[in-house]
């Protein structure tokens, strides 16, 4: 793909982009996303977050309203623009959340450092989703979940084709693949995969319950 891009966004691309959008992001993002049932499914898979619970790409929190208040919180992302956002929705909430910034391809985090890895919408922007995957791996305990709820390709003819149009323009903008598979490319990573369900519009919408 990147030797037909007009431009291969690097993460120093990705994170300005959101840093300029952090201030609206939630205005623009808490309509669609009860439109589409992201906010449902958001709450009902972060129900299942237990102790030590580690955050990856935590936008602006938009999860923290749906952790159980004995969840210990560490939470990363790549843009100081919307951990500050994140860390004013963690002070209204009366939330301990320890934020920093970080990549999930790169974590700078002890093996076996926490109970639950969480991570919702972001699997579309790593350059390496199975590196990432790993470093989630590699930073639960053995007995302790990683939990994911990702957007990707549909199986509806007319949003897919959708999807391929909108494929490069919006990854050279976003830095977002539209046409990644997420379920396919936790299998790639060897992640023991206990629960899968593919939801919303055309089924482009995907939860992931995978254990250490």
């Amino acid at each position: 793909m990147n030797k037909i891009m007009a431009k291969e966004p690097t993460y120093t691309d990705i994170r300005k982009t959101y840093d300029g959008l952090a201030k609206i992001w939630d205005f623009v993002a808490t309509p669609m996303e009860f439109l589409f049932g992201i906010s449902r499914l958001r709450k009902q898979l972060m129900r299942r977050a237990h102790g030590e619970v580690l955050e990856l790409a935590v936008g602006t929190g938009r999860n923290f309203n749906y952790y159980d208040k004995s969840c210990s919180i560490t939470a990363v992302d790549l843009s100081p623009g919307m951990l500050k956002r994140a860390e004013q929705k963690a002070e209204r909430l009366g939330l301990q959340v320890e934020l920093g910034r970080g990549s999930a391809e790169n974590l700078d985090f002890d093996d076996e450092s926490f109970d639950c890895v969480t991570e919702t919408l972001a699997l579309c922007t790593y350059k390496d989703p199975i590196k990432a995957l790993h470093e989630m791996q590699r930073v639960c305990k053995k007995d302790g979940y990683i939990l994911l709820l990702e957007h990707g390709i549909s199986d509806n003819s007319l949003i897919k084709r959708w999807q391929n149009w909108r494929e490069l323009p919006h990854y050279e903008k976003m830095g977002c693949h539209l046409t990644r598979n997420p379920l396919k490319i936790v299998q790639d990573a060897g992640l023991n995969i206990k629960e899968s369900k593919r939801t919303g519009i055309g089924k482009s919408l995907y939860l992931i319950v995978a254990r250490a």
